[in-house]
């Protein structure tokens, strides 16, 4: 896929793990979000409430939409032309979490939600992958069903071309991590690169999963993961990778030019340590 306009400056913006749905995860306000509203009537005025995390996360998601388009005015853009949707963009039922703090059940309206989030972001063309099969499930999953709320093409991986520049996108690697520099990832890099004459070149890898941003250049290629819109569940919190897991919120926003990558910049908020474990202290 190619998108068709021709000029010398782009922009993309890469976000993934939105997961509405539990109270760990991002939430509009009812007046941000028309599923919500239809949602409240339908209900006979009952509604889902944001609870401090939702509120804090949903404010860092107007912040990161105004830095997108800061830096886009400063490049003479008005809209993001490469949307990416980098899967997980609801939570479902959380299978693997035994459906353990979801707060909104209904996978109608998880998908509802994120389309109305990703709505507020002006933008030409959207691209988005299916993320982890026990969050958004099958036949349709709900990634599918997000990107066909938001005229997003889909795929289970692709490849998307911008202003010259050739983008990968998959959800997790096949062995995704929390190291530093998954060994998983660097191995499918090595694989682009080695397979670059039956598949074509690939400039940039995005992948996402695991809530935390990193970056690392090899072979010619940037290597990015992605930050997501969640912080610890109780999944999550049973595991041993417990104290690695440090989500981060935000998303990448990248400005080719000339045919290469001119800058690139996670945009990122800290999630508030009380949003990421529970602290006592006895007196």
């Amino acid at each position: 896929m190619t998108t068709k306009k021709k000029r010398d400056t782009y922009n993309v913006l890469a976000l993934s793990d939105l997961h509405p749905g539990p109270p760990t995860s991002i939430l509009p306000p009812i007046s941000a979000s028309p599923t919500l509203q239809r949602e409240k009537r339908r209900r006979d005025g009952k509604t889902h409430i944001q609870e401090e995390f939702q509120r804090e996360a949903y404010k860092r998601w107007r912040q990161m939409i105004q830095r997108v388009e800061s830096i886009n005015r400063a490049h003479g853009m008005r809209k993001v032309d490469a949307l990416f949707l980098v899967g997980d963009l609801a939570d479902g039922t959380n299978d693997r979490g035994k459906g353990d703090d979801v707060g909104i059940m209904d996978r109608k309206v998880q998908v509802g939600v994120a389309a109305d989030l990703i709505r507020q972001i002006e933008f030409d063309r959207a691209f988005a992958v299916v993320g982890t099969d026990y969050h958004t499930g099958h036949n349709p999953g709900l990634d599918r069903m997000v990107a066909d709320e938001v005229g997003a093409e889909w795929e289970v991986d692709m490849d998307v071309t911008v202003g010259g520049v050739v983008f990968n996108l998959a959800h997790a690697s096949g062995t995704s991590s929390v190291a530093p520099i998954p060994p998983g990832l660097q191995r499918e890099a090595k694989d682009t690169r080695a397979t670059a004459k039956d598949f074509g070149a690939v400039d940039v890898i995005i992948r996402a999963h695991e809530h935390h941003p990193k970056m690392f250049w090899e072979g010619g290629q940037y290597v990015f993961v992605l930050p997501g819109w969640k912080t610890r569940d109780g999944y999550v919190q049973k595991k041993p990778f417990r104290r690695r897991f440090y989500p981060q919120l935000g998303g990448l926003h990248i400005i080719i030019k000339g045919g290469v990558v001119a800058e690139w910049e996670f945009i990122l908020f800290p999630v508030s340590r009380k949003h990421v474990i529970k602290r006592y202290v006895v007196k």
